[in-house]
């Protein structure tokens, strides 16, 4: 295989994992990221330099809105007989694939709280175990949610109207609309200034005593102000030139984009998989290899996966005594989770790939993973999955309804994923055989 590119991804990010949801963002490419949080996951799109912005949610059902990427856990306790002492916190909790965690406990302000009576209270709270529980599933979840995130193949008519959104219409810039300073204006200022700081009492002088300072601070006052007002003024204007000439700047770099989407050569998909993959961030540790065959329109992707040794082993409960359970996951749910997320993958990676270009009439990838070879005692490369997605097929998946396994098996592939969910390894497709499948296949 001769495949051109390699990129070398390490893990994108340490994440803020907090209550029942994960608080992260990360930009895919330009014009594609994604944002995480307790309120859902929301697939933010836009047209590079164009300023089209557009943002859905794809996953949760509650919208959270707070600075602080946070729950809040309201404790509550009858320390006397007339009151009731409430504390509100909020509780930012960092779990990892071990099972551990550590939290820290802030105000409504944000401001860190320090008192440990505070703290014993809050982590002796159900609110607060049910955090914890969640977090530590969430290091499983943003794994094997993975294929959620992917993104619907666009269309030319899809590119075309979000060019057409951005299309500038006749922009007229804004007039700066603070009144100019003059002396009259200035001297009425200062008498105002004079009268609340010049109180004699001999009230009899203070008249000449406030003419005489304003005569005395006219022009000085006067240059500054005016000074002031011809800065902030090319200010503004300068600001309104720019917005004239970004419009038009979008619209151009639209335009390129789209003609780029329509008609992007081996070079435009090669460095748009090069930007793509140089601020792509993910969880996960990954690296591709891609090569790109014009003559067929097909992407050749070789997917290096994060190792199962790597994956979350723990799975949290909150007891109906209110304890919490932290415990190793079984053999077979821990097989099950990862088949889920690497399968999930292939769904991921492929929904930013085809909306490079539409020159990408179809995706292969061939995902392989490190294990010891018994043979030798050598760790080598097993190929665990090899599947081809055509375009029009794809575009018609229902990425948030799927089980990735049963959903890669429905697509041309090569896998033995057993009964208890283990991953035998396969021999890849070849390019002949990719081509053939490709060629027989309805695009």
């Amino acid at each position: 295989m001769a495949f051109k590119k390699r990129k070398k991804i390490a893990k994108g990010m340490h994440l803020n994992l907090s209550g029942s949801g994960i608080g992260f963002s990360y930009r895919l490419f330009p014009g594609l990221s994604f944002s995480i949080n307790k309120g859902g996951v929301y697939c933010n799109t836009s047209i590079p330099g164009t300023g089209f912005y557009s943002r859905n949610k794809v996953m949760g059902t509650n919208d959270n809105q707070k600075a602080i990427p946070s729950d809040i856990a309201s404790i509550s306790s009858k320390n006397t007989p007339s009151r009731s002492s409430i504390i509100e916190v909020a509780v930012d909790v960092q779990a990892k694939n071990d099972g551990s965690f550590t939290y820290k406990l802030y105000d409504l302000d944000g401001n860190e709280n320090k008192s440990l009576i505070v703290e014993s209270r809050v982590t002796a709270s159900r609110q607060f175990k049910e955090i914890v529980v969640n977090t530590i599933n969430d290091c499983t979840n943003e794994l094997t949610d993975i294929h959620k995130l992917t993104s619907r193949p666009l269309t030319a008519i899809d590119m075309e109207k979000k060019v057409e959104e951005v299309k500038p219409v006749d922009i007229v810039p804004k007039t700066y609309d603070s009144e100019k300073p003059t002396y009259e204006s200035v001297k009425k200022k200062l008498m105002t200034e004079a009268k609340k700081e010049i109180r004699s009492l001999f009230f009899w002088t203070n008249s000449n005593k406030r003419e005489a300072y304003v005569s005395k601070m006219l022009e000085p006052t006067f240059k500054t102000e005016l000074s002031k007002w011809e800065s902030a003024k090319n200010d503004f204007d300068q600001k309104q030139k720019e917005i004239v000439n970004n419009a038009k700047l979008e619209y151009e770099n639209a335009q390129k984009t789209f003609e780029g989407f329509i008609n992007g050569d081996e070079n435009y998909i090669n460095d748009s998989i090069d930007n793509l993959l140089a601020c792509l961030k993910v969880p996960f540790d990954f690296s591709i290899n891609y090569e790109y065959l014009p003559t067929n329109k097909i992407l050749r992707i070789q997917l290096d996966l994060p190792e199962i040794e790597d994956f979350p082993k723990k799975k949290a409960s909150l007891l109906a005594t209110e304890e919490m359970s932290i415990k190793d996951k079984g053999k077979i749910e821990l097989n099950r989770d990862y088949a889920t997320s690497v399968c999930g993958m292939a769904f991921f990676f492929s929904g930013m790939m085809f909306n490079i270009s539409l020159n990408i009439r179809a995706i292969e990838i061939s995902a392989y993973t490190q294990r010891i070879n018994k043979a030798t005692g050598f760790e080598e490369d097993s190929y665990i999955y090899s599947v081809i997605f055509n375009r029009w097929h794809f575009a018609r998946i229902n990425y948030g309804a799927i089980d990735p396994i049963l959903a890669l098996k429905a697509q041309p592939n090569k896998s033995k994923i057993l009964k208890s969910f283990e991953m035998r390894e396969i021999v890849p497709f070849s390019e002949e055989e990719i081509i053939d499948i490709v060629n027989n296949c309805s695009l």
